[in-house]
């Protein structure tokens, strides 16, 4: 379980076009086209979690407003607690968006006055708190509280815009760039930041800081030196509106899947990647970011053609194709003691050779069941030798026949017939 405990905010999207400028003022005369609406903040941070399919507890402050109605629609799938202040309002932040180019954004906000008491909202069976804090009065000086969920071995995750005094015990705070410059008086370069970061942990007893770089992606720090530095994922830059909400979702999606901490940053930048380029608040789903796995097996003794046509068309059915070889001994049982003319060892290599290979496993046993099993490929792709019915693990995959190619095989080519 994740419980998500921060700011509520709902994003507005005004779109609208414009041929003309107002004679009043230098400002376009905008036609409304049509309002879109989406959860912000830590609302944005469950979602992408629940879309990652992640279980999620959400805990925030809203006006007794119809915009929290609004709000509620979109959460709707998730276990939310909503704390609602009926001095304040819920927070919006609108966008004016004109001729496809956002011209003004409208904020609409009151300071809640009590902040939540954190280990009062945390749900039962919490492995990681997500605090997503944007300074808007949810979230106060949490130390205290952050203390005691430490020594329930619940992993405090924080997003942080106060001074991290407020976030002390936490065992991982992410700031980005610019919010990390305002917290440490600034830095001179990488060294000076990752030195800082390490001090900061120290100060604070934090057990790691993340620091999210923008395109120069983000560099990991721990308490006890441990420094990783993540790359962004390449793509096309869109938009970056809940980019770095979309990163503390998929960091923690990594985690709750087992992933180790370095792993996870390579997630959370693919899921970053996504977000960023997709139009206004999107939530990334687990299908944005998995790897499509795409399996074929068989002797490949000796290359030929139409090995070479099956592997690319095999490649093209996903992104990464994992060729699995039978070992000596079991081509020996499958073709007769003359097989196979080249060893495994040299099999494999020649495979690994091809650009559209991504990985080669030698098996042993008659058929791949049990790798199959262990690899959990998404295709199965085998030659027009095969049907659906007999190619071995299609119980487990979806199974695509690539059609023979006429005149090639490796009998004939050692037999001398081809």
């Amino acid at each position: 379980m994740i419980t998500v405990i921060g700011d509520f905010i709902l994003d507005i999207f005004e779109y609208g076009v414009s041929d003309r400028i107002s004679p009043e003022a230098p400002v376009p005369v905008i036609k409304p086209i049509k309002t879109e609406y989406a959860p912000g903040g830590a609302c944005n941070v469950a979602l992408n979690l629940h879309s990652l399919g992640c279980s999620v507890n959400a805990v925030g402050i809203v006006g007794n407003d119809s915009e929290s109605f609004t709000l509620s629609e979109y959460l709707s799938e998730l276990y939310v607690s909503y704390l609602k202040d009926i001095e304040s309002c819920t927070i919006t932040k609108k966008r004016i968006i004109c001729n496809n180019q956002q011209i003004a954004r409208i904020d609409n906000e009151k300071r809640f006055s009590n902040p939540i008491n954190i280990n009062n909202y945390c749900a039962e069976g919490t492995e990681y708190l997500v605090v997503s804090d944007y300074n808007k009065g949810t979230i106060g000086n949490c130390s205290d509280q952050f203390k005691i969920l430490r020594d329930k071995n619940i992993k405090v995750i924080v997003d942080p815009k106060q001074d991290l005094y407020n976030y002390k015990h936490a065992w991982l705070v992410k700031p980005n760039k610019k919010e990390f410059k305002e917290l440490v008086n600034d830095f001179d370069d990488y060294d000076d930041l990752i030195r800082k970061a390490i001090l900061a942990c120290k100060k604070y007893d934090f057990e790691y800081m993340l620091v999210t770089l923008g395109p120069d992606g983000m560099i990991l720090v721990g308490k006890n030196g441990h420094i990783k530095r993540q790359s962004s994922f390449e793509t096309e830059v869109f938009d970056i509106t809940g980019a770095g909400d979309s990163t503390l979702a998929g960091l923690v999606y990594g985690l709750t899947n087992g992933n180790t901490l370095d792993e996870s940053l390579e997630i959370a930048s693919k899921v970053a990647g996504v977000a960023v380029s997709r139009p206004g608040t999107y939530n990334v789903k687990e299908s944005d970011i998995k790897e499509k796995i795409v399996f074929t097996n068989g002797c490949f003794d000796v290359l030929h053609l139409g090995h070479l046509k099956l592997l690319k068309f095999a490649k093209q059915q996903g992104d990464k194709l994992i060729v699995a070889i039978n070992s000596d001994e079991s081509v020996k049982r499958l073709k007769g003691e003359n097989r196979p003319k080249f060893n495994q060892e040299d099999r494999k290599t020649m495979l690994e050779s091809l650009a559209i290979v991504d990985e080669v496993i030698i098996f042993s046993e008659d058929t791949p069941y049990d790798l199959i099993k262990s690899v959990k490929p998404d295709i199965i792709v085998k030659g027009g030798d095969y049907t659906v019915e007999t190619t071995v693990g299609h119980d487990l995959a979806k199974v695509v026949i690539f059609p023979r190619v006429k005149d090639y095989s490796t009998t004939k080519i050692l037999e001398g017939t081809l």
